[in-house]
């Protein structure tokens, strides 16, 4: 089991500034709550790069609700995916949230699935990633 951490910071039009933390647990190379059974592997330096390459996309889904007046100032969602042969998600879900914000979570887990990741070695991996949003308006 390994873990990473990157900080991204951001400002919308209204000036606020948002900070997620995107804090990983990675679980590789054992089965969590898919039907699937992972037996693969995959490098955390390879994981956290796919992540990064659409970071701005993750922190959008917060900042668009922040914008609209929906979100709550801070919370976290854990998601759950299942990185197939292929390096595509194959699975993708919301593990546990204290945001309780069906529209960003389903935009974390659309931005999931559309997010290529390197083949695995040996087969399917599986992965919680859990984000940690919080805002501060100046």
């Amino acid at each position: 089991m390994g873990s990473l951490r990157g900080t991204v910071w951001g400002s919308n039009l209204r000036g606020m500034k948002v900070l997620m933390l995107a804090i990983a647990a990675l679980v590789l190379g054992s089965s969590l709550s898919f039907a699937t059974e992972s037996k693969g592997t995959i490098e955390k330096s390879r994981l956290e790069n796919a992540i990064k390459q659409h970071i701005d996309e993750f922190r959008l889904c917060y900042e668009e609700r922040t914008m609209k007046g929906g979100a709550p100032d801070s919370g976290k969602v854990v998601t759950i995916f299942t990185i197939g042969p292929e390096g595509r998600v194959t699975q993708a879900g919301i593990k546990s949230t204290s945001l309780k914000d069906p529209e960003i979570e389903t935009c974390l887990v659309s931005v999931l699935k559309r997010t290529r990741f390197p083949k695995p070695n040996h087969g399917a991996v599986e992965v919680t990633y859990p984000f940690e949003f919080s805002s501060t308006r100046k």
